[in-house]
């Protein structure tokens, strides 16, 4: 299967002003001046000016400006589009269109897709009376933004070349996920019963790819703890992520805190911030963003992090926001998300410190490209074979201690786990079938062993290993009578002898 991308071309609609029967002005759209002899009149409507239904324009009439509130239109035999769309001051021209709602082939008006249309006409719908359909149109938020109406025909266009790429796009547009204007270009000749054929023939020549194994390929999400179908990476994997800042998106937001989520600070000064009971980082002073309330931090207290508006999104860098509710117990205030830092004179880690390589002889830089973590970002490009890591849990958990890790020049880093997921298809399976994940995450994560089906059955092996596991399947026993019909049927079947 493929994933295409559809295309689209705008339609411009250069608007001038002109008078209008029973005074007043009107928006007047025009086509360019070289190709169109004639002016086109855009008919300004109130929503309440009248009670009849608003009939489409033709195609090469003036689309029809509708104010919010009530309208009433009605179903059009070609395609008629309800579009928002701008105005240009000074040329007229309309622009940032977005379908609203359509109708054609005498079908009742309908919401358009997209995300738009779905967010505007959220909670709303039409109703139908016979021909006509009405709906409430919500006021639009937008500088210039207005409803229109306009009416187009969608025939194949008379120029031989535009019909040909029409009649192709709709074809690979019902075939596909979408046409490419690469595809529309290579499709052989012109769309006929043959070509069509001959396509539809060629694609089911086509080797099958997997959607399965391009999600595995390229998955890499942040995974705190294990989940049925994934793991956490190891610290000491190739490819495991590291960060030089404290607070992530993920602390506070944790699918298992019920209680537990909040921080504290232990000590004298310098002190320990906590997160959850466990050490996080040591700071001077506790990093308040500048208030007015000028607060300070009560060490009997521990502060809940669950602040959750909008606008009180953490930010994953050194300095960045992070927000928990201060001492009032009510207000959600920021801190400035502190980079991590301990002395091991005075702070006792859970886990051994992990002893990173320098940058550029093992660790690398990442996500540079973003530009307030530039340089906060680190990958381990090689794994690690140190004693070390076999002192460390076999899988990561958020509820556990975080793992930190110490480069040689005494910078340190939080070991920031991602998505662990093995090679495991039809041509290289997993040899114990996901048996030792299962094991060593208490059966959260589940077996990947499945049934033999029609599209693995030529690459079904025997697993052999200890840590073999079997898939949990719905299965139902029936009693079969061995006798000498029977046996030769189950021989038949499986090509195997029956031994009683």
């Amino acid at each position: 299967a493929k994933t295409l991308t559809a295309f689209c071309t705008r339609i411009p609609f250069p608007v001038e002003t002109h008078s209008y029967l029973g005074g007043g002005t009107s928006t007047t759209m025009t086509g360019h001046r070289s190709s169109v002899a004639s002016i086109l009149f855009l008919v300004s409507l109130a929503a309440a000016a009248s009670a009849q239904s608003i009939t489409c324009p033709g195609a090469s009439d003036a689309p029809v400006q509708l104010a919010a509130g009530q309208v009433t239109l009605a179903k059009s035999s070609t395609l008629c589009l309800l579009i928002k769309a701008v105005a240009d001051e000074e040329t007229g021209q309309l622009a940032q269109l977005a379908p609203v709602a359509r109708s054609f082939d005498g079908l009742n008006w309908r919401k358009s897709g997209g995300g738009f249309a779905t967010k505007l006409l959220r909670g709303l719908d039409f109703e139908h009376d016979g021909d006509d359909s009405t709906i409430d149109l919500p006021a639009l938020s937008g500088v210039g933004e207005q409803y229109y109406l306009k009416g187009y025909d969608y025939s194949a266009s008379d120029d031989p070349d535009r019909a040909r790429d029409i009649e192709i796009a709709r074809f690979l547009n019902t075939a596909t996920f979408g046409a490419t204007a690469s595809e529309i270009f290579e499709f052989p000749g012109n769309l006929t019963k043959e070509t069509a054929s001959d396509w539809v023939a060629s694609q089911l020549n086509e080797t099958a790819t997997s959607h399965r194994a391009y999600l595995r390929k390229r998955v890499n999400t942040r995974m705190t703890s294990p989940r049925d179908q994934f793991i956490p990476d190891h610290p000491c994997d190739k490819g495991s992520r590291w960060r030089s800042y404290t607070f992530t998106k993920q602390d506070g937001h944790q699918w298992w805190y019920q209680t537990g989520r909040n921080i504290g600070l232990k000590g004298d000064g310098p002190y320990v911030i906590t997160f959850a009971g466990h050490a996080r980082t040591t700071v001077d002073e506790f990093p308040w963003k500048k208030h007015w309330l000028n607060i300070g931090f009560d060490q009997s207290k521990e502060y809940d992090v669950k602040c959750t508006h909008d606008y009180q999104k953490v930010e994953e860098w050194i300095g960045g926001n992070y927000f928990l509710k201060n001492d009032y117990g009510r207000t959600c205030q920021a801190i400035l998300n502190p980079p991590i830092y301990f002395d091991l004179t005075k702070t006792t880690l859970p886990n051994p410190v992990v002893p990173l390589p320098a940058l550029g002889e093992g660790l690398e830089l990442i996500d540079t490209h973003i530009l307030e973590s530039a340089g906060q970002h680190f990958i381990l490009a090689n794994g690690l074979e140190d004693d070390v890591c076999s002192m460390l849990p076999d899988v990561h958990d958020e509820t556990e201690p975080p793992i930190f890790g110490q480069m040689p020049d005494g910078t340190w880093l939080q070991f920031d786990p991602h998505v662990d997921v093995e090679e495991n298809t039809v041509e290289n399976p997993l040899p114990d079938g996901g048996g030792m994940r299962s094991l060593i995450t208490n059966e959260i994560s589940q077996c990947s062993n499945v049934r033999r089906n029609m599209f693995n059955e030529h690459g079904c092996v025997l697993s052999h290993e200890p840590t073999s596991c079997a898939g949990t399947y719905n299965t139902r026993s029936i009693p079969i009578t061995l006798n000498a019909d029977s046996i030769d049927a189950i021989y038949k079947i499986t090509g195997l002898y029956l031994y009683i």
